[in-house]
């Protein structure tokens, strides 16, 4: 029994340790695309709640610049699952927060609950924010293997000044 506790405790080591691993190498990437110290980078994961563990994210898009009038920044997370997670982050003079979050988009029904944000079809959805600081959330559906063509999902969000909101 003792041993089989040593052996699961080394493989979750072992994981934790891959994903930190993988958590600075991404890290040193997104540094260097948006020509930050890596030690900011860190701080927007932390801000946006990615953790270092076996089962943490990793940052699919990192924008510093796009909604750079409101002092936001927009941070997508990508799960182990091929689902993706909004944050944006506010610097102000006490320091970053997170003034917005978003995992799923709105369903076409009358559950209430909407749909996560995940892969569809064989192109991942993307997430981007526009020129005039919409963040926009396209997602590729595919329906059926011998569609020729693969329909997106856009789904637009807005700022009212507090939060963003739906664009209909």
């Amino acid at each position: 029994m003792l041993v089989r506790a040593a052996i699961l405790l080394l493989v979750l080591t072992a994981g934790a340790s891959a994903q930190r691993r993988r958590s600075a190498v991404m890290d040193q990437h997104w540094a260097i695309v948006n020509r930050i110290p890596i030690e900011q980078v860190q701080e927007m994961r932390r801000v946006a709640g990615m953790s270092d563990a076996v089962d943490g994210g990793t940052i699919a898009n990192l924008d510093i610049q796009s909604l750079t009038s409101r002092h936001q920044i927009l941070l997508v997370e990508s799960s182990t699952t091929r689902c993706l997670r909004v944050h944006v982050l506010e610097r102000s003079a006490s320091g970053l927060r997170q003034v917005w979050s978003l995992d799923e988009v709105p369903r076409n029904s009358w559950s209430g609950r909407g749909l996560p944000i995940c892969a569809q079809a064989p192109r991942p959805p993307a997430i981007h924010a526009d020129l005039q600081g919409q963040i926009v959330i396209e997602i590729p559906t595919l329906w059926d293997e011998g569609q020729r063509s693969m329909p997106v999902a856009k789904y637009t969000y807005l700022w009212d000044g507090h939060t963003y909101v739906p664009a209909y």
